[in-house]
């Protein structure tokens, strides 16, 4: 079989965070901001680990060999941005994409993963994908 290497998958993590919810508009007057109380701050959710979100990219691999559109509904973004040989793609694109593709074989080595926080929000994670399968795209 074909053997196809990636060396990044940063985009694809980065897409899974998009769909956290955005900042809130900082723009307050002084009233506001004197009457708050500092007491109140949102609490923040835990800093993913590599391991955690490796584990994710395991799951999303093995559901795109099998086109297994399911993972991929219930874990992309509404908002999910993709592109793929230059063409803008949505979530709705990539499941279509998915469901139509057939893989023989579907090993994939991951490895080397590297976690770099972008701020509070965002986190991209880097890592060596090696792949033993061959895949044929529909339509």
């Amino acid at each position: 079989m074909k053997r196809i290497t990636l060396l990044t998958v940063a985009a694809f993590c980065i897409s899974m965070l998009a769909g956290c919810e955005p900042g809130t508009n900082t723009a307050t007057n002084t009233a506001n901001l004197a009457n708050s109380n500092a007491n109140t701050a949102k609490p923040t959710a835990a800093a993913p680990t590599a391991a955690s979100l490796m584990e994710m990219d395991r799951k999303a691999h093995a559901s795109w060999f099998a086109g297994d559109t399911k993972w991929f509904e219930e874990n992309l973004s509404d908002r999910f941005v993709a592109y793929n040989d230059g063409k803008r793609m949505s979530k709705a694109d990539e499941v279509k994409m998915i469901s139509e593709a057939k893989c023989e074989g579907s090993e994939a080595k991951l490895d080397e993963e590297q976690l770099v926080k972008l701020n509070d929000d965002t986190y991209a994670l880097v890592y060596r994908g090696t792949y033993d399968a061959e895949c044929t795209m529909g339509g």
